[in-house]
């Protein structure tokens, strides 16, 4: 009875061993992987945007001191993908579809429209609301969108955020509407 539960035991530890190198990346983000192709992880800052880097490292930080943590997720990339990573990582950037439940959630707790009287201007009451700037990198230079009222109308074009740069409090005439112009052309 003795034997057969030591096999059962040395079976069950040799199984959980195999399914750990298997799974690739360590627990433990410090440590290195075991991943042998290309790959990048994910990681998450402290306002939960990620992205993923090609980095073995627990925590990366950015030009402009924002910290992300590594999390066990992780993905096989190509050397252009490699550089692609590097330049929004350089230019503080995240992708609006990896990061759109969180963009979303801004989205929700940001709805409304606010009023302002400007008494140097004669006291005229302004509206102003929301608007959310999407970026496209060009030629090595990030290129910023107009205003959106919904960062997921500007995806196809400008597939990034700025996470430092993409909320302000802007005049209700300067946000584009682009629901209303798509039922204008049809």
């Amino acid at each position: 009875m003795n034997i057969k539960w030591n096999k059962k035991k040395i079976l069950s530890l040799i199984l959980a061993s195999s399914i750990l190198v298997l799974a690739g990346c360590q627990k433990e983000p410090n440590e290195s992987c075991n991943i042998k192709e290309k790959h990048t992880h994910l990681y998450r800052n402290t306002k939960g945007f990620v992205r993923y880097l090609e980095s073995e490292k627990s925590n990366v930080k950015t030009y402009k001191g924002r910290i992300y943590k590594r999390e066990d997720d992780y993905r096989l990339i190509s050397e252009s993908n490699k550089k692609l990573e590097n330049r929004l990582l350089d230019a503080d950037l995240v992708r609006i579809d990896e990061n759109l439940d969180l963009i979303l959630e801004y989205q929700k707790d940001l709805q409304g429209e606010y009023t302002y009287r400007n008494n140097i201007l004669g006291g005229d009451i302004r509206k102003y609301v929301y608007g959310y700037r999407a970026v496209k990198i060009e030629n090595n230079r990030k290129i910023y969108s107009s205003y959106y009222e919904d960062l997921r109308d500007a995806m196809d074009e400008y597939p990034y955020i700025d996470v430092n740069n993409f909320i302000e409090m802007v005049d209700i005439r300067d946000i584009i509407r682009h629901i209303d112009t798509k039922e204008k052309i049809k």
